[in-house]
């Protein structure tokens, strides 16, 4: 019954609409299924009107704060376009969940994506070859690897057959087998995108209780915990295998990233993203994000040497704005401890002890954040990713990339339309102001005037760095087609973009 939901704020009562059909698109896609519509294939045509319709109301229900509202650009494609080499090239550049997959070439001279090796699963392998191997059991059609250029276009593709066979892809066949890869990274920033979900339900749940017991720490913390449990809730109940005391919670069969209705993975997926989480629990700081997940694989092969990881990131362009967001999480956490402590230390202190605890009884390895510090960074950083999913969740409402789920079907199935659906509910209920560094507190009065300077401070900084980059992408000859890639570093609401204080969405 969903107004006794307790948690039904502005976020969900947006993804009630959605999933109940007062704003979706699903009526229109399940004409794919009585029309009989064949999947789009290798030669690439025209988008058919029923994916048209669909665009339009996702546009306008979905991304739009306002319908009436102007578009980014005139004639702008929410969407993008069918150049799927140059989305990939972007993507790889500007998103983080997909730069995390790259790896250096061998001569450290090109960088690459990994899906297929041939020999035995090691500890050492990337997380995106363990995802996608993952993925490609009994479906070797996801073994594709990518070389780039130094300028990040595609010089080499190869897929791989059950039987570890390699082929070279021939150069025309490049945009069909790049969707390929992007329905991959789907997968693959799916899997972590659902990690940061459970990862913030106990940071959230373990500030909040840490902070009850002082009214300006509790108003500080407040807006990051508002809306998580019930998140987390809804990626048990869609996206992996889960029990609730003790019985089946949604139908195996049916979840997105471990059910075989799903995208396409299995529950050998669970250990691999146990092992993320506790991975994360061990960060101090934002330096620790980058080097031991985010860019690892790059910085492993510099030997460690984080000024020769930036110089290749650098390079070849790689998360150039996200780097710029980040810069600021380390001394806004430093300058906020600083605030807090001078408006009590003995409070401060005894909340900070409180984490450690929690922190510390989530279970065996998950978390050792023992200190603000280290909570303020962890969450900002992984915050700033988990607002990336907005833009690549456009993907999955894509049919050159959803067709992919299940190739072997000339016609599309309610399989691949629950898919569908499920992505596109994942970019709705964008609340301005509940971004990294937010100074827009709904419980301002309450915020000590120290801590609320910090805020100040930082948030404009944010907002500066964010209207500069605005400015610089919407001036680009190419913006209309791929800005929806662009603009996850804009201002908040910009293309329906923002930067999650925390996993709200």
């Amino acid at each position: 019954r969903l107004h006794n939901v307790r948690f039904l704020g502005k976020t969900n009562v947006d993804v009630v609409k959605y999933l109940t059909g007062i704003t979706s698109p699903d009526k229109v896609l399940e004409e794919l299924i009585t029309s009989k519509e064949e999947k789009p294939g290798m030669e690439q045509t025209e988008r058919s009107e029923i994916w048209r319709n669909a665009f339009s109301i996702i546009e306008n229900n979905v991304i739009k704060s306002d319908r009436n509202s102007a578009d980014p650009a005139e004639g702008y494609l929410y969407f993008g376009n069918q150049d799927y080499r140059k989305i990939l090239k972007l993507i790889c550049q500007v998103n983080p969940f997909f730069a995390s997959a790259l790896t250096l070439s061998s001569d450290k001279e090109n960088l690459e994506l990994i899906a297929y090796k041939d020999t035995p699963p090691a500890s050492s392998d990337s997380l995106y070859l363990k995802l996608i191997r993952n993925l490609s059991i009994d479906k070797p059609y996801h073994q594709i690897n990518v070389y780039f250029t130094k300028d990040m276009d595609i010089r080499m593709m190869k897929k791989y057959d059950a039987n570890g066979e390699g082929t070279v892809v021939p150069e025309t066949e490049w945009d069909y087998y790049a969707s390929a890869v992007l329905y991959n990274f789907v997968f693959y920033a799916s899997s972590i995108h659902a990690t940061i979900h459970v990862l913030h339900y106990l940071m959230c749940a373990g500030m909040s209780s840490s902070c009850r017991h002082n009214k300006k720490l509790k108003a500080w913390a407040a807006p990051y915990d508002d809306n998580i449990a019930i998140k987390y809730v809804e990626v048990a109940a869609l996206l992996l295998d889960a029990k609730f005391h003790g019985k089946v919670f949604g139908p195996p069969d049916d979840k997105v990233l471990t059910g075989k209705n799903g995208l396409g993975g299995s529950t050998a997926l669970m250990p691999d993203l146990r092992e993320l989480l506790c991975l994360w629990g061990t960060f101090k700081d934002s330096d620790d994000y980058m080097k031991k997940f985010m860019v690892k694989n790059i910085h492993d092969e510099m030997g460690g040497d984080y000024s020769k990881t930036e110089a290749v990131l650098d390079k070849f362009g790689i998360l150039v704005q996200f780097r710029k967001s980040i810069a600021n999480v380390k001394p806004f956490a430093e300058d906020l401890v600083v605030a807090m402590k001078k408006d009590g230390s003995t409070h401060y202190h005894k909340a900070e002890l409180r984490l450690k605890n929690f922190m510390s009884a989530c279970g065996k390895g998950v978390s050792s954040i023992d200190s603000f510090s280290s909570w303020i960074q962890l969450m900002s950083v992984t915050g700033i990713t988990h607002g990336s999913t907005l833009s690549y969740s456009r993907l999955v409402a894509t049919p050159e990339i959803m067709r992919w789920r299940n190739p072997d079907n000339k016609y599309w199935d309610h399989h691949d339309l629950s898919l569908t659906s499920a992505g596109i509910g994942t970019i709705q209920g964008v609340i301005e102001e509940r971004h990294v560094y937010t100074s827009d507190h709904k419980v301002k009065k309450n915020v000590s005037s120290r801590v609320q300077a910090v805020l100040d401070k930082y948030d404009s900084e944010a907002g500066v760095i964010k209207d500069e980059y605005q400015k610089s992408i919407t001036s680009r000859s190419d913006f209309r087609e791929f800005g929806w890639i662009l603009t996850d570093w804009c201002q908040d609401g910009f293309d329906g973009k923002h930067q999650t204080i925390a996993t709200y969405i």
